[in-house]
């Protein structure tokens, strides 16, 4: 638990919940303040309150899937705790700006939905693809478009997330073809895949099949 100034700048108080769920801050100013729950590092709920007595009770339940809102945009996602992370279960879409495919670069960071070709960002987002899959995102804006409290997964953590789910380590630790606990079962949603594709979904990672934008600036894959 971290409280921020009411710019959202780091106060430096924070505390950690005990084995039963309670958390007690010390010297916590008066006023308007930013509450932040953070679980196995990611950011799960943010909440805005107005201290003015010594002693502020906050009943806080993280339900699951967690529910977390992009401040950037009010977009809501689910998160959910997979083993010992912390996961998005929805893709993500943020989009400041929409590119037609037919756009390229190595530096700058550009946003794609998959088979819209112009740059009105209101009609780009009423697209059924983008509601259902989210945003394509090349490296450059892939590496700067998770909200703040959130990263990319490395590959150690997918390789922690296949593992958890029943992946041999020494499966995991290879590329191409890993079979071991049919994760690739318990990661895919249960509806959505083409081609009988569908998984189970046990983990409740919910993937989604949202294709892709190809180096000749097609899309190409939804569904698969």
């Amino acid at each position: 638990v971290i409280l921020l100034n009411p710019d959202g700048s780091e106060s430096g108080i924070q505390g950690t919940t005990d084995t039963e769920g309670y958390y007690q801050l010390q010297y916590v100013p008066f006023g308007d303040r930013i509450l932040v729950v953070k679980s196995s590092g990611s950011v799960v709920i943010q909440y805005d309150i107005s201290l003015s007595t010594l002693d502020y009770q906050l009943d806080i339940a993280i339900p699951e899937p967690m529910a977390y809102t992009d401040t950037r945009d009010g977009k809501s996602y689910s998160a959910s705790k997979i083993g010992d992370q912390i996961w998005f279960v929805d893709n993500l879409a943020y989009l400041p700006e929409v590119c037609p495919p037919d756009w390229e670069s190595d530096s700058l960071e550009l946003y794609y939905v998959y088979s819209y070709q112009g740059t009105d960002l209101n009609q780009a987002k009423e697209s059924n693809n983008y509601k259902t899959y989210g945003v394509l995102y090349n490296w450059a804006a892939a590496k700067s478009s998770c909200p703040e409290g959130w990263h990319l997964p490395g590959d150690e953590e997918w390789k922690t997330l296949e593992m958890y789910l029943g992946m041999e380590p020494e499966d995991a630790d290879t590329v191409k073809w890993r079979l071991t606990g049919a994760v690739g079962m318990k990661l895919k949603n249960d509806s959505g895949w083409d081609s009988d594709g569908n998984g189970n979904n046990n983990s409740g990672f919910s993937a989604l099949p949202g294709g892709f934008r190809g180096l000749d600036g097609e899309f190409g894959g939804i569904g698969l």
